[in-house]
Formats: structure tokens, sequence, C-alpha cells
């Protein structure tokens, strides 16, 4: 056993992934949020900067390591899987990217998860940079003057790498002057646009070496080819600037500045040069377009010089005037690297490309009658190539030559239909509440964008696939239940494993049987794409592109199909969720509208029994008064306040009922508020111990219920009696306020919270204390009042701390 282990403590050790096996620590609430370090190799310590870490928990070591970190790990011993993802530790050897392997080690109860990494930061970077290089280059083919150019440009820079200027100088021929005509700078720091001399920015060795070569100044206070005091008075700190020289002949220098020192990476100065490069071409093409419009004699001598293709086509035309073909002309290299045409001068188009679409043609053909110049973008089956082009008149009129010139943008153009269709097929599947609706959808936006002969959706069931529906072109639909094994046992195992499958000829595929070909071959099956669902380790389905011929298909196809899988699926589970909450919410309304029934039904059914109880209580305690019976008198008397009490009850919830109807019914009619509140504070006092201070002042007569005016005042002071002690006192306090009155309900009782004051006025809703006898009634008082207030137009509020006493406040309008 210890030669085992020794042998594979000295793989660990020799391995070039980082490796650790970590003890997770949870909380008593079972979430993770700590590991300690149980065993390290030495890649471990390079790639992450911890020194020393056997037995010691990641928070020691890295207090600020993140929370998402403990909740991947947590996960792997709470569900026994094992994981393979990426993800940033922004603490790690200053801000580290790795790629992670992680797995339950060990017996579960050791909470022990073991962890291979690697650091991919750089291509974490690289991927970001060739991100931004792509959004670039976009960028300048869609811009088409040098200021928009120079102006859009600035900002994408300054932001990618964060500082507060990004420039573009020229250099005059004596390179003694340097000009800014264009900068982007933040808001903080003022704009670097103008002239400088450059002996005052740079020293005479630096000036020496003819500016050609890259600069790059962490910190211009202490950089020796540089003056200082110009730099500081600029407010510059650090910068990188890249020039581009032509013809051995300093040009053009773009730079990023930061107003601090800084320590730049290879990475960014890299991604400057190649900045430099591209925008420096964009805007010698700019120039030369300009140029062109302007003398279009010039025309080709300006191209010869630009790194995109170039030709110049003589249109032919026939008897009647109508354009035929056309003629190259001249052509430079850069089209023929292009096209992958080779030697085409001197021929037709119908001979070098006798498939070009007429829509080529009728473009140079409007150009040449018209003379008007133009830019497009076209597809070309010939080269099966995407193009953007310029193309413009030779000659005055009468000339019948046009020149053209172009770029390659398959890429981009191959980019910008994957986004279209994946924004089209969520467009078409958001709407969708239906499963299987959603699954043909998907597999018809797919077949037709990859204009393969079918596409599907086939759902695991058992030993067979179920297919329901299939866009087919050209072949019958594969609809129906079909057997795994005779589509081949490796096919099936890779689709169980989560395996994408492709295939791009079945006639030669070496793996397939010839019992599978021919099982294939009767399905009309020569070439395919498929993916599985794999949920929890289970087969669900298979999204599938077939086609009838061998066919050679693109990574961007194969990623595509990926793509549409996972947001088809998506989109089922969001069905299936969407249409689980909808029955759910029926389910609540219908719980609901229970309550409310059964509310409006028994406190109706209640009130007739309750008022003929109350008559015979009344009958009953006068008889044994007047028998002298005042023990039983006195216990009729109590029956008689509880008999109130539920009268009370039965009432608030009528009310209740009828305000969730819609059906509480208020009567107007000309109240003296001051009067309202004088006959309710008597009526407390016959029940309450408090004192009772009124501060009421002179208010206009209103039109109010006058008898929900009441019952809103005699509940305002029961809730005040009924949260404050006996040896306390309630105020009241009335006064005109601006278009209307206000009624002031001040007690000195326990208070409420402030997370709870919202929420007294709800219906239902009573205050908890666990550290209080919970007080007598149903929640129903303020929530009442409340609403017979806001059906007068008026407001009832309340300010309150804990400990400090209550004070509601209604306000009423006066109608003028």
């Amino acid at each position: 056993m210890t030669i085992a282990a020794d042998k594979y403590g000295t793989l660990f050790n020799k391995m070039e992934q980082g490796f650790c096996i970590v003890e997770v620590i949870f909380d008593d609430a079972g979430q993770a949020v700590d590991y300690r370090f149980l065993e390290t190799n030495p890649v471990f310590e390079k790639q992450t900067g911890l020194q020393n870490a056997k037995g010691k928990t990641i928070k020691e070591l890295q207090p600020a390591h993140e929370a998402h970190w403990f909740r991947i790990y947590g996960d792997v011993v709470k569900t026994g899987e094992s994981i393979h993802f990426e993800n940033e530790a922004a603490y790690l050897a200053g801000g580290v990217w790795y790629e992670v392997f992680a797995f339950p080690f060990d017996k579960p109860e050791k909470k022990q998860v073991a962890i291979f990494f690697n650091d991919i930061t750089e291509r974490k970077k690289t991927e970001r940079n060739q991100t931004f290089l792509s959004e670039i280059s976009k960028d300048l083919v869609e811009l088409d003057t040098i200021s928009a150019t120079m102006e859009r440009m600035g900002e994408k820079i300054a932001k990618h790498f964060r500082v507060p200027w990004a420039s573009f100088a020229e250099f005059t021929d004596d390179l003694e002057t340097g000009i800014v005509p264009f900068d982007w700078h933040d808001a903080n720091v003022p704009s670097l646009k103008g002239s400088y001399r450059m002996d005052q920015l740079w020293t005479p060795e630096q000036m020496a070496k003819n500016n050609t070569e890259l600069m790059v100044t962490t910190d211009t206070q202490n950089d020796p080819r540089l003056f200082a005091q110009t730099y500081a008075a600029l407010g510059i700190g650090s910068f990188i600037s890249i020039p581009l020289a032509e013809h051995d002949k300093f040009r053009f220098m773009l730079s990023i500045l930061d107003a601090k020192p800084r320590l730049w990476h290879e990475d960014e100065i890299e991604l400057m040069r190649e900045l430099t490069v591209r925008i420096w071409t964009r805007l010698e093409k700019a120039r030369a377009e300009e140029a062109m419009r302007k003398s279009e004699d010039k025309y080709r001598s300006l191209f010869n010089t630009m790194d995109e293709g170039f030709s110049v086509l003589e249109i032919i035309y026939n008897d009647a005037g109508e354009a035929m073909d056309f003629l190259f002309i001249e052509v430079n290299k850069e089209f023929e690297r292009q096209t992958g045409l080779q030697d085409p001068t001197g021929k037709l188009g119908s001979e070098v490309v006798p498939h070009t679409e007429p829509y080529w043609l009728n473009i140079y053909d409007t150009v040449v009658r018209t003379g008007e110049q133009t830019r497009f973008e076209n597809y070309h089956e010939d080269s099966r190539r995407w193009y953007e082009s310029y193309a413009s008149r030779v000659g005055g009129p009468g000339s019948r030559q046009v020149a053209i010139v172009f770029r390659d943008i398959t890429d981009r153009k191959k980019a910008e239909e994957r986004q279209t269709f994946l924004l089209k097929l969520t467009d078409a599947l958001r709407p969708l509440a239906d499963p299987e609706e959603i699954q043909s959808v998907a597999a018809d936006l797919l077949g037709a964008h990859l204009k393969v002969n079918q596409s599907l959706y086939a759902e695991t069931i058992g030993d067979y696939v179920n297919i329901s529906h299939s866009y087919a072109i050209g072949v019958p639909p594969m609809i129906g239940k079909f057997r795994h094994q005779d589509y081949g046992i490796r096919l099936i195992q890779g689709y169980r494993a989560g395996e994408m499958q492709v295939c791009y000829n079945t006639r030669t595929d070496p793996t397939i049987s010839e019992a599978e070909r021919q099982v294939l071959s009767s399905a009309y099956i020569s070439a395919y794409v498929a993916v599985p669902l794999i949920k929890s380790g289970e087969w669900l389905g298979t999204l599938a592109v077939l086609s009838i011929v061998p066919r050679d298909w693109k990574q961007n196809e194969i990623d595509l199909v990926k793509e549409t899988a996972e947001r088809t699926w998506i989109a089922i589970e969001r069905a299936k969720s969407e249409d689980a909450l909808r029955k759910s919410e029926q389910q609540l309304k219908q719980l609901l509208q229970l309550r409310e029934d059964f509310i409006g039904i028994a406190s109706q059914e209640l009130q007739t029994p309750v008022t003929t109880m109350k008559v015979f209580a009344e009958v009953a305690q006068e008889k044994l008064e007047e028998h002298g019976s005042k023990e039983e008198g006195e216990l009729m008397r109590r029956l008689n306040r509880q008999i109130d009490r539920l009268t009370r009850v039965i009432n608030d919830l009528l009310d209740a009922s009828n305000i969730a109807e819609g059906k509480l019914r208020i009567y107007l009619e000309p109240t003296d508020m001051n009067e309202v509140i004088q006959e309710q504070v008597e009526e407390i006092k016959k029940i309450a111990a408090h004192q009772f201070n009124l501060q009421l002042n002179e208010l206009p007569i209103i039109d109010t219920d006058k008898e929900r005016m009441g019952q809103v005042i005699i509940n305002l002071l029961a809730n005040a009696v009924k949260y404050s002690s006996e040896d306390t006192t309630v105020t009241i306090t009335t006064e005109p306020v601006t278009n209307g009155i206000q009624v002031t309900v001040r007690d000195e009782g326990c208070g409420i919270t402030r997370e709870e004051q919202p929420k007294i006025f709800d219906r239902f809703y009573r205050i908890t204390d666990k550290n209080k006898t919970p007080s007598p009634g149903m929640g129903l008082g303020l929530y009442i009042s409340s609403q017979i207030i806001q059906r007068h137009g008026g407001t009832l509020t309340v300010e309150s701390e804990p400990g400090k006493g209550s004070v509601f406040v209604v306000t009423l309008p006066v109608e003028e």
C-alpha cells in the first residue's frame, strides 16, 4: 500500500496540472463556506501562488476568495457527481482563470473533493482580445468616414483597456510636430487634441530613433526617454504608443494612456499592435475612397497599394444595349488570393465564373450607366464566399469600365447569419407553451436554415425513439417509433454518453456496420449531425439534421445544431415550468375564491342566529335583574358583551367580504367629525380604563358615511387601547389642513416595527411578538378602516417606533 501511495504521489508531483484534495467545510445550515487543503502538488503552488497550503483553509490563505468556489465544491460533495467547468479566481496569483475537473474523493462523510486544474488565463485573455478585434473589424467595415472611424474606435479602445484616453496622432514630414486630430477621453480628464512639439515630449536620444519603435512606459515620471514635467502637466502617468511607418517613414501612432503608473501586460501590447495595423489599413482605405471620389482616373493606382482585392471590368452589351457579360481588364494579386481565380485578365466572366449570379452584372451595369458609385455586400456561389464591394465607373460618360475594390467577409457573414438565426429561433420559441410544438418549430427552422433534407427531434422511450414531427424536403418524413438497435450499438452508446454524433458519409464511414448502413440507406440518410439531450445521466431525446447525400459539415454548422439543441431544450424546460406555474396559480385562485365564498356565506348565515341570541340574552338579563338574581344577571351581562364581540366579528367579516367583491356601500351625509369622535370616545370609555385627551379644533362640515366614520374611529381607539397599558393616555387631535381635515390618534403603547408597518393594513394581518401574549382580534379592523377611508378619497397612515407608541393619521378631503 505504501508502494502504491508513493507511486501515485510521484505521479501527482510530476503532473503538469495543478492538483489538490480538499475537505469542504459546511455551516449549520448546510451551506459550503470554506475548504481545507489536505494534499497539493508542486504545480498547485505555481498556479495559485499559495505556499504551504496543506492543513490550512482557503479563507486563512486568501480571505477574499469568491464564494462561488465553495458552492461548486459543496455541490460535488452533496450530489456525489463530478463537474468540469471554467471560472475565475480574482484574488489568487493576481487574478487567474482556471479550467477545473472536480470529483468526490474517499467516503461521502469525509466531504472530500479531488481537484485537477489548469491555468487558462492566457487563453481567456486571448479569447477576450479576439472578440474585441472582431468587434473592431466589424465597426471598421461599417464606418465610412475618417472622423467617424476615429471617434468610434477611440471610445471602444479606451473602454476595453480601461484607460481615460485613447489618441490617434499623425506626424509632420520633419517629425518635429505631432498632431492629435482625434482622441477619446473620460469626462474626468481633458482632451489631448492639438499639436505638440516632439522635443518637449521625448529626449534627443529618443528623437534620434526616428520614432519607429514601440514605446511602452509604466511610469512617465521615472522614464529616462521622456520629459517628465510635460507628462505631469498633461496628467499622464503611463502609456503604450504603437507607431506605424510607411516607406520607412513614421506616419501614424495609436496610443492608450493612463493617469497613473501601470504595468502593461504583453497581451495588451500585442493587441495594440494588431489594432494599429487594422485601423491604419481602414484609414488608408477611407482616404483612398475619398480621393477616388474626387478623381476617378486615379482610382486604379490608389487601390494597387491596398490589401483589398481589386479589378477593372469592361461590360459587354448586345445589339439591344443589354448587359450580357463582362471582360476582366486587370486584377491585383489580392483579387486572385481572395477569389481563387488565377490569371483571369483578358477572359470573359462567363468563361472564368460561369455560374455568377445575375445581380453582379446588374450592379456593374447600373454603375456604368449612371456613373454613381455604390457599396454593397453579396454572395458569390462559384467561390462560395461573401464579399463587401465598392464599385465605381472608370472614366467619364460613355465608358464601359467599372473598377471594383472588395474584401472577403465570409467569416463575418457566417457569424451574422448564425446570430440572426438564433434570434429568429428565440423569438419563435418564446411564445410557445407546448413542448411538442417547440420541438417542431425548432426542427423546421433549423432544417430550412441549413438546407438539409430532414430535421427532427426524437424522444427516447425505452428501447425506442418516437418522432412526432419531421421537417422533410425531398424525402418521406421520418415519423413513428424506431428501435435503437437498428441504428447501431456504437451510435446509441454515444448518445447515452451525451456525445454529439457527426457523420459525413454513411457509405464510407468505417465505424458503421453493413447492417446499420442498410438501415440508414433505407431511411435516405447519407450524412447526419445529432445532439443528444442528457438530464441526470438519462438520455431523453435527440435533435438531428440529415442529408440524403454525403455532406462536408462545416464546424459552424455543427456548432449551430448544438446551440439550437440547447436553446430548444431550455425553451421546453421553460414551457414545462410555466405550465406548472399556471396550474399552481389556478389552484391558488380557486382556493382564494373558496375562502371568500366561505367567509361571505358563513358571516351571512351567522348574522341571524346571533341577532336572535342577542335578543334572548337581553330579555333573560332583564328578567333576572327584576327578580333580584344579581349573580345570574351579571353572567348574562357578560354573555351579552361576548355576543356584541361576536357581532362585531361577523360584521367585520361581512365588510371584508364586501370590500373584496367591491360591494361596500357608502352613504354620504353632512358630518361633524368632532361629534363622531366624541360619541366614539364615550363608547370606548365604557370598556377601557385609559385616559383620553381630546384636542378638537373647529372643523368644516364634510360629506361622509357617518356610520362608517364612527366604525373607523372606534377601530383606531380600540387598537390604541389594545396595544397600550391602562395607565397611559390616548390622545385624539383634529385640525383643518389644506383642502381637507386631519384626525390623529396617538397612543403610548408598544409601537410597531418598521418592517411590519406596511403590512398592518392588510387583511387578516396581526402583529406578532413572540415575547408577548397574542392580542384578540382577526386582523380586519385596520384593513376595513383603510378601505373605508380610501372610498372617501382619503388616506390612513401610521408612524411608529417600538417602545414609543404609534400615531395613526386620517386625512379626508373637503369638497369645495
